[in-house]
């Protein structure tokens, strides 16, 4: 598993780069494989001592073993699938169900609204100070003015979306942070205040995300509406 990886319990192939091209992809991971193994992985295990045993390798098996087998198991998915998702789902199947389905007739109806009224949700403006660095551990304000239509605030999630910025000028490792609506611009349009921590050094950036919000939602995702900022 990628998030198990962590330099030193096992070989990692490329840095999570995406590429379009399938074909260029292969090419370029199988060479990376190559060099893996004939530069690291074979050398370590035949490198013995004078107990005859490959040390380094040993060492590094251990390391991967410590690290992997207590929290990577079919013990651990399996419970984490109940939790995560098979509860959540049975209980939500319950309250959608009930009073003759009246919640899952007012979330269908909601979505509905949604769906048709996303077109008009965009973010027109974001303040914040972006030229002064930001030591980790410190915060700094950011408002956001977000265009919702007949939309309100309560049918949205306003966040910022931050981390470090790869060479692709992508965010990576991203942080979500929730804005809270701080009132009205003007119609249809209303201010989001939240608080951007300081992360790591390094280069870093910040998106205004906008999302569905309901509490009888499971996923805002589910909606195919976002919006960026």
């Amino acid at each position: 598993w990628d998030e198990a990886y962590d330099g030193t319990n096992g070989w990692a192939i490329g840095r999570g780069e995406e590429y379009q091209d399938t074909a260029y992809q292969d090419q370029i991971e199988s060479q990376a494989l190559y060099q893996i193994l004939e530069s690291e992985v074979v050398p370590m295990f035949y490198a013995r001592g004078r107990d005859g045993l490959p040390r380094e390798w040993i060492r590094r098996m251990k390391h991967a073993m410590q690290t992997i087998c207590p929290v990577f198991s079919a013990y651990r998915m399996v419970r984490e699938y109940t939790e995560r998702l098979y509860i959540p789902a049975g209980l939500q199947w319950e309250r959608l169900g009930a009073d003759g389905l009246a919640r899952a007739r007012a979330l269908a109806q909601w979505q509905e609204r949604v769906r048709g009224a996303w077109k008009d949700v965009a973010v027109r403006a974001v303040r914040a100070d972006t030229v002064t660095p930001l030591p980790a551990g410190d915060v700094r304000p950011v408002e956001a003015d977000v265009a919702l239509g007949v939309l309100h605030p309560e049918d949205v999630s306003v966040s910022m979306y931050s981390g470090p910025i790869s060479g692709q000028w992508d965010i990576t490792s991203p942080r979500i942070s929730e804005m809270k609506v701080a009132g009205s611009v003007r119609e249809g349009v209303y201010s989001f205040q939240g608080m951007l921590s300081g992360q790591a050094a390094g280069r870093h950036g910040f998106r205004i995300r906008v999302l569905p919000a309901h509490e009888d939602l499971i996923n805002p995702l589910s909606l195919n509406c976002i919006a960026w900022g």
